[in-house]
C-alpha cells in the first residue's frame, strides 16, 4: 500500500491527462475560429494570451481552493465540468464567432477565446495544485511531489501536442474531436468520484451527441456547401452559387471560383493572363505557387502548349481541384506538394512565367513576399520571363500598405513593375492587384495599350491593359520585406477592408 503522503498512480494519470488536455483544446481552439476570424498570426496570438491568462488563474484557484478544501472527489468534479464545459463549445461557437468576428482578425480572435475556451483551460490549470496538495503531506518532500506532478503534465502537454498535430486534426473533425476530448475528461474525472463518476460519464455520452456540429456556414436559397473539411493547414468548403458559379473557401474568403457550365476564368484578377500570353507567347515552361481551384493552371494549359508545373502546400486543396474543380494532371500539367519557397530553393529549373498567388486567407505566408523569396523567383526565371504576383490591397490611401511593400520588394529585384487592379474605379478601396515583375520595358501605359491593341481585336483584354496604374507610388513609408523584417500581417490588416 502506497504511504499517504507518495503520489497515487490515479493522480500522475490526471496529471498526464490535463496537460494534454490543454493543448489538444489550444490547437483546437484555432480551426474553431479560422473559418470566421482566419488562420493568422492574430488568431494564434488570440488563443495564446487567453489560454495564458487561464492557466495562471487557473493556478491561483486551484492553489487556494485545494489549501481550503483538499477533498479526493474535488479533483473528480473539476474534470467533470471541464469535460461539460469542452462538451458545450459547439452550441456557443457559431453565435460567439459572428459577434467575435465585429472586433476584426486582430481582435476578434482573444474575444472568441476568451468566451469560448477560458472556463475549461481555468479548470484544468485548477488539477495540479490540488494533485500536489494531495500527493504530498510533509513538506520535506514537497519540492519533488510538485516537480513531479509538474514534469508528468508537462510531458502530456507534448504527448496533446503531437496527437492533434498529427493524429486528431488529420483524421477526426472539430466536433469528434471535443467529444473525444470531453469523454476522456470526464472518464478521469470517474476515477475520483467512484461509481457517481460512471453515471457521469454516460450523462456527459448524452451531452455531447446532443450537442450538434459547429456551424461554420449556412447554407441558403443563394449558396449551398457542397462540401467541408479540416485539412492539417486550413478550414475549406466548396459552395454552389444561384449565379451557376461554384467557389473554393478557404476560412472567409474565397480562392477560385468556376462557372459550372463553362471553363472560362470567373474573377477579373485572373483573366489579366490574357496579357501574359500576348506578351509572352514563347512562353514553354510555367510555375505556379498556389493552386486553389487550379482555374488559371487550367485555362493555360487549354491555351497554351507550356509544360506547367504547380506547387501547392495543401494536399486536400489538390484534391478539391480534382474532385470539384475539373482540374487534371497530364504529361504537360502536374502538381508538386509542398512549400514553394522551398521547391525553388531545390529546384534547378527555369522558367518562362511564374505566377505567386498563394495565401492563408486573408493573407499571404509572409515567407512568400520577402526581398529573400523574390530574389529566389528572379534566380528561376528565365531572360525576358514575366512573375504574376496577386495582392489584396488598396492603391492609394490608408489601405494600400500592403500593396506599397510588396511592389517595393519586387521593384529591388525587376527592372520594370507593372501594376493592374482589378477595380479601377477607386484606388483608394480594397481590390485585388496584379503585379506583372519583368526586366522587359513596355514603355508608358499609352505603349502598353498600344501593344495590346495590336496584338488583340477582344475589347475585355484591351480594357484590362488600359487598367494599367501609371500614377507614381511614393514608398518612403513602407519597407522592403526581408525574412529579418516582414511586418507583413501588420500592413495588411488595413487593406482588407473592401467598403
Amino acid at each position: 500500500m502506497a504511504r499517504e503522503d507518495s503520489p497515487l498512480l490515479e493522480n500522475y494519470i490526471s496529471a498526464f491527462v490535463a496537460g494534454a488536455a490543454v493543448m489538444v483544446l489550444e490547437i483546437i481552439a484555432t480551426r474553431i475560429l479560422e473559418p470566421f476570424l482566419t488562420n493568422s498570426i492574430f488568431t494564434w496570438i488570440g488563443v495564446l494570451s487567453v489560454m495564458l491568462i487561464s492557466l495562471s488563474l487557473g493556478y491561483f484557484l486551484g492553489g487556494r481552493i485545494a489549501d481550503r478544501n483538499p477533498r479526493y472527489t474535488y479533483i473528480g468534479w473539476i474534470f467533470v465540468l471541464s469535460a461539460v464545459s469542452v462538451a458545450l463549445i459547439p452550441l456557443f461557437s457559431y453565435d460567439v464567432l459572428n459577434f467575435s468576428a465585429s472586433f476584426g482578425i486582430m481582435y476578434g480572435p482573444f474575444v472568441a477565446s476568451a468566451i469560448l475556451f477560458s472556463v475549461p483551460s481555468i479548470l484544468l490549470a485548477m488539477v495540479s495544485p490540488y494533485l500536489v496538495k494531495r500527493s504530498s503531506k510533509k513538506l520535506s518532500r514537497l519540492g519533488e511531489v510538485s516537480g513531479n506532478i509538474y514534469a508528468v503534465s508537462t510531458v502530456g502537454s507534448i504527448a496533446g501536442t503531437l496527437l492533434t498535430g498529427y493524429v486528431i486534426i488529420p483524421n477526426m473533425g472539430v466536433k469528434a474531436a471535443i467529444f473525444s476530448l470531453s469523454i476522456v475528461l470526464a472518464a478521469n474525472g470517474a476515477l475520483f468520484l467512484g461509481r457517481k463518476g460512471l453515471l457521469l460519464v454516460a450523462a456527459c455520452l448524452l451531452l455531447n451527441y446532443a450537442v450538434p456540429q459547429p456551424a461554420n456556414f449556412k447554407s441558403s436559397a443563394k449558396n449551398a456547401v457542397v462540401y467541408e473539411t479540416y485539412s492539417p493547414y486550413q478550414y475549406l468548403r466548396v459552395i454552389d452559387r444561384a449565379d451557376g458559379t461554384r467557389t473554393l473557401s478557404t476560412g472567409v474568403g474565397g480562392q477560385t471560383q468556376i462557372f459550372l457550365n463553362s471553363t472560362n476564368l470567373t474573377s477579373t484578377y485572373t483573366q489579366y493572363q490574357e496579357l501574359v500570353y500576348l506578351l509572352k507567347p514563347d512562353a514553354r515552361k510555367a510555375l505556379f505557387i498556389g493552386l486553389g481551384g487550379g482555374a488559371m493552371p487550367r485555362n493555360m494549359h487549354e491555351r497554351t502548349d507550356a509544360d506547367i508545373t504547380i506547387v501547392e502546400i495543401d494536399p486536400a486543396v489538390v484534391q478539391i481541384a480534382k474532385d470539384f474543380f475539373n482540374f487534371s494532371e497530364d504529361a504537360r500539367m502536374r502538381v508538386e506538394t509542398g512549400d514553394g519557397r522551398f521547391f525553388l530553393s531545390k529546384s534547378k529549373e527555369t522558367y518562362d512565367y511564374i505566377v505567386v498567388d498563394a495565401y492563408i486567407i486573408p493573407l499571404p505566408p509572409f515567407h512568400l513576399t520577402t526581398y529573400e523569396f523574390v530574389e529566389e523567383l528572379r534566380k528561376h526565371l528565365n531572360p525576358g520571363g514575366i512573375v504574376f504576383v496577386n495582392i489584396g490591397s488598396a492603391l492609394e490611401g490608408s489601405r494600400s500598405g500592403m500593396f506599397k511593400a510588396i511592389f517595393s520588394t519586387y521593384r529591388s529585384q525587376f527592372k520594370n513593375v507593372y501594376v493592374f487592379p482589378s477595380d479601377d474605379s477607386n484606388y483608394s478601396r480594397s481590390t485585388n492587384i496584379v503585379l506583372l515583375a519583368t526586366d522587359v520595358d513596355y514603355g508608358t501605359k499609352e505603349k502598353f495599350v498600344e501593344r495590346i491593341s495590336n496584338l488583340t481585336n477582344n475589347s475585355e483584354t484591351i480594357s484590362f491593359a488600359s487598367s494599367y496604374y501609371d500614377r507614381p507610388v511614393y514608398l518612403s513609408s513602407e519597407p522592403i520585406l526581408t525574412d529579418d523584417f516582414c511586418p507583413i500581417e501588420m500592413i495588411g490588416i488595413s487593406s482588407l477592408n473592401r467598403k
